[in-house]
C-alpha cells in the first residue's frame, strides 16, 4: 500500500514547557511521510524559538508566525490551510503522541473510505502521570453518516482527528460560532462518514489553560445560546441532511434561551431520542 503524505496541523501560543516533548513525539511517529505546519500566534515566550530551531534539524517542519493573534480556532483553521498532504492531523502544542498513532489512524480511516477518523486520549496531569481517564469515558463516541446525531453536542477533540484533504475543500471557512474541530465532524458527518478509533493514541495533557475548562465554566444558559448559534451555523449548509429537523430544532432552542423551561424541546428530544444519540452536557434543558 501507498505511503500518502500526511500534513500535521501545528498550532502553538506560549507553549516552550511542554513543546519539545510533543514535538519529539510527532516526529518519532512509525509514520514517516509527514510535514508539519507549526504556526505560532505570537507568543512572548521561548515558543517560536524552539520550533525554529527543531525545524533546523528536522526539514519535515516548517514554521509560520502569525503578524496578530488569531486565536485557537481560527489560528487552526489557518495552519489546516496551509497543509498539502493527502490526510491532515492536528496537534495541540502540550499532549504526547502513541508512536503509531499516524499509522493506525491511516489504517482506520482506509477501511471504509470514510472522510474522518477521531480516536482516544488518555488525560495525564501536567507531569505526565496517567488521570486514568479517557476521552471516552467523559463524551460520547458516534460513528456513521447521520448529523442529527450530532445535534446537542461537539464530541470531536481535535487532536483526536486524522481527515481527507477534500474535506477542508467542502467545510471552510469555518462560520463564526463554531470551533473548527466540531465544525469539521459534522461536516464530514453530513457529507460522507464518520468513524471511530476506540484505540488511544494520544497523551491529553489537562491543566487550567485548556479550552475545555473554559468551556466547563461557563454558565448553564451560555451554553444552551452556544447551542442555538452551532445550530444556526449548521443551517448555514447548503446541502445540509434533515434540515427540517433542524429548523425545528432551532426554533424550539431559541425558545429556550429565553424561558426558563420549554416542554416542547423537551418532547421533541424524546421523539427523536433514538436518533440523537450524543446528548447535551448541561443537565435539565
Amino acid at each position: 500500500m501507498d505511503s500518502p503524505l500526511i500534513s500535521i496541523a501545528l498550532c502553538t501560543y506560549n507553549g516552550e514547557k511542554y513543546l519539545l516533548e510533543q514535538l519529539d513525539s510527532i516526529i518519532g511517529q512509525t509514520y514517516k511521510n509527514i510535514e508539519v505546519i507549526a504556526v505560532d500566534d505570537c507568543s512572548s515566550d521561548n515558543t517560536l524559538v524552539i520550533l525554529q530551531e527543531y525545524a533546523l534539524k528536522h526539514p519535515q517542519i516548517k514554521v509560520f508566525c502569525n503578524s496578530e493573534n488569531k486565536g485557537y480556532s481560527k489560528n487552526f483553521e489557518y495552519a489546516i490551510s496551509l497543509c498539502k498532504g493527502d490526510y491532515i492531523a492536528i496537534s495541540d502544542q502540550d499532549d504526547i503522541w502513541v508512536s503509531d498513532k499516524l499509522e493506525v489512524l491511516l489504517d482506520k480511516i482506509r477501511v471504509n473510505d470514510d472522510l474522518l477518523v477521531y480516536s482516544n486520549s488518555l488525560s495525564i496531569d501536567e507531569r505526565g502521570s496517567s488521570l486514568n481517564k479517557t476521552s471516552f469515558d467523559k463524551r460520547s463516541n458516534y460513528e456513521g453518516n447521520d448529523p442529527r446525531a450530532l445535534a446537542l453536542s461537539n464530541i470531536f477533540l481535535g487532536h483526536s482527528m486524522l481527515f481527507k484533504r477534500e474535506l477542508v475543500e467542502i467545510a471552510f471557512p469555518i462560520p463564526q460560532y463554531s470551533t473548527y474541530d466540531a465544525w469539521l465532524g459534522f461536516v464530514a458527518t453530513n457529507r460522507g462518514r464518520v468513524c471511530v478509533l476506540k484505540q488511544v493514541t494520544t497523551l491529553f495533557r489537562q491543566h487550567n489553560s485548556n479550552s475545555s475548562k473554559k468551556w466547563e465554566g461557563n454558565t448553564k444558559l451560555e451554553k444552551i445560546t452556544s447551542l442555538k448559534n452551532r445550530i444556526h451555523d449548521f443551517l448555514t449548509i447548503p446541502d445540509l441532511q434533515h434540515r427540517a429537523f433542524f429548523e425545528e430544532l432551532y426554533d424550539l432552542v431559541e425558545k429556550r434561551v429565553n424561558n426558563s423551561m420549554n416542554v416542547k424541546l423537551l418532547l421533541f428530544l424524546y421523539k427523536h431520542r433514538n436518533i440523537v444519540t450524543v446528548t447535551f452536557n448541561t443537565g435539565n434543558m
